[in-house]
C-alpha cells in the first residue's frame, strides 16, 4: 500500500519540498523556465510542481495526480488552482526535449547556489554508477540481437551484476557536493572510453577552468587520458593509478607543439603546461588521500539512491530517462545545497 500525500509541516521533506517549490515560483526562476522554452509559464509551474513531488516520494505520476486532486490541503501546499489530467503531465513532460530540462535544471541549481562563493579553482570528482531498467527479464529472456536498436543492453556492473540498463557519468565540486554535469550512456561502456566525453561536457558547460583538479576512480585509467586532461584541457588528471604507473612514460605523450618556441604565447603555453605536470607529479603520488577524497562521490551516489528514484527509473528510452535524471539531479542539487554541508550530514539525511 502506498504512503498517502499529506503535507506536514513540522516534517523537514515536507519543509525542504516546500523550499524548492517556493524556488520554482520565484520570478527568476520564471525567467529561466521560460528562457528554455517551456511555457507558459503558469501552466509550466503546475506541472513541473506535481512532477516535482512525484519524483521526491518516488511515486509514479497517476498516482501523484490522483492524491492532488482528492486532498485540498495538497493543492493548497502546490499552490496550484486547478489539478490537470495524468494524461496532460505526461504530455507536457514528452514535449520538453531532454537538452531544455537538463539546460533548466543546472540554471536553477546555479540560482540556488549564487549566494556561495565560488572560488577560481575547483576540484571535480566524476564517477558512474548503473542505472537498470524495470524490464522483468526473468520471465522474458531478452537477447543481445533484440535490444541491438534500444538505448538500453545488457551490461555488467560489480555492484548489480548482470542487468538490462544504461550507465549515468556524474561530476560533482568537491567542496559544495554541487551536481555540475551528468552523461546518460546506453548499456555499460567502460569508463576509460567515456572520459573524453564527461570532459568535453563540463568544458561545453563552462565548469571546467585551466588549473582546475579532476579526480576520477581507477577505471578512468589510460594514458591517453592523462595526456588529454593534460594537453587539450589544460587541467590536473587525478586520475588514481594503477600498478606499474610511469611518470617518465606520460610525459613523453605530452607534446609541445613547435609553433609554441619563439612566441610569447607559446612560452606561456609551455610554462603552464610545466606547471600542470609539476603539480600532477605530487599529488599523483598520494594514493591514499585520493581515494580517501573521491569516496565522497560514492557516498553521494548512495544518498540519490536512498532518498530519491534514481535506482527505480521506469523509462523505456533515452529520452525520457535523461529527463528524469535531470529531475533528480535538480533535486538532490537542492538537498544538498540547503542542508549538506560535509559527508557526515549526508549520512545522517540517509539515516533520516
Amino acid at each position: 500500500m502506498k504512503t498517502p500525500l499529506i503535507p506536514d509541516t513540522q516534517d523537514v521533506k515536507w519543509l525542504l519540498l516546500d523550499l524548492i517549490l517556493g524556488l520554482l515560483r520565484s520570478r527568476r526562476s520564471q525567467q529561466i523556465i521560460a528562457k528554455h522554452g517551456i511555457s507558459p509559464a503558469k501552466k509550466a509551474y503546475q506541472n513541473l510542481a506535481i512532477l516535482i513531488l512525484s519524483f521526491f516520494f518516488c511515486n509514479e505520476i497517476s498516482y501523484t495526480v490522483l492524491e492532488i486532486s482528492k486532498r485540498r490541503e495538497l493543492q493548497e501546499f502546490l499552490k496550484i488552482t486547478t489539478v490537470p489530467q495524468a494524461s496532460d503531465v505526461y504530455r507536457f513532460m514528452s514535449s520538453c526535449s531532454p537538452e531544455s530540462i537538463t539546460s533548466m535544471t543546472f540554471d536553477l541549481l546555479n540560482l540556488a547556489c549564487s549566494h556561495k562563493n565560488r572560488s577560481r579553482r575547483k576540484t571535480i570528482i566524476i564517477d558512474s554508477t548503473a542505472i537498470s531498467v524495470d524490464l522483468n527479464w526473468f520471465r522474458k529472456k531478452y537477447t543481445k540481437k533484440e535490444l541491438e536498436n534500444l538505448p538500453y543492453r545488457w551490461s555488467y556492473s560489480r555492484s548489480k551484476k548482470f542487468y538490462i540498463g544504461m550507465k549515468l557519468t556524474f561530476a560533482i565540486d568537491k567542496k559544495t557536493l554541487r551536481p555540475l554535469a551528468f552523461i546518460v550512456h546506453p548499456g555499460c561502456p567502460s569508463d576509460s572510453v567515456i572520459f573524453s566525453e564527461i570532459m568535453a561536457e563540463l568544458k561545453r558547460r563552462r565548469i571546467l577552468r585551466k588549473m582546475d583538479e579532476v579526480l576520477l576512480d581507477r577505471g578512468y585509467y589510460s594514458y591517453a587520458n592523462y595526456a588529454e586532461a593534460i594537453q587539450k584541457y589544460h587541467v590536473i588528471p587525478l586520475i588514481i593509478p594503477k600498478k606499474g604507473f610511469s611518470i617518465a612514460k606520460l610525459e613523453k605523450k605530452v607534446h609541445f607543439s613547435l609553433f609554441w618556441f619563439g612566441t610569447k604565447k607559446g612560452k606561456e603555453k609551455i610554462k603552464e603546461l610545466a606547471t600542470i605536470m609539476d603539480k600532477f607529479k605530487r599529488k599523483i603520488k598520494d594514493t591514499e588521500n585520493l581515494i580517501k577524497e573521491r569516496g565522497i562521490i560514492e557516498t553521494v551516489f548512495k544518498c540519490a539512491k536512498d532518498i530519491l528514484p534514481f535506482d527505480d527509473l521506469h523509462k523505456y528510452t533515452a529520452k525520457s530517462l535523461e529527463k528524469a535524471v535531470a529531475f533528480n539531479v535538480l533535486l538532490l542539487g537542492l538537498i544538498i545545497t540547503w542542508k549538506v554541508r560535509d559527508k557526515e550530514d549526508l549520512q545522517r539525511i540517509m539515516r533520516n
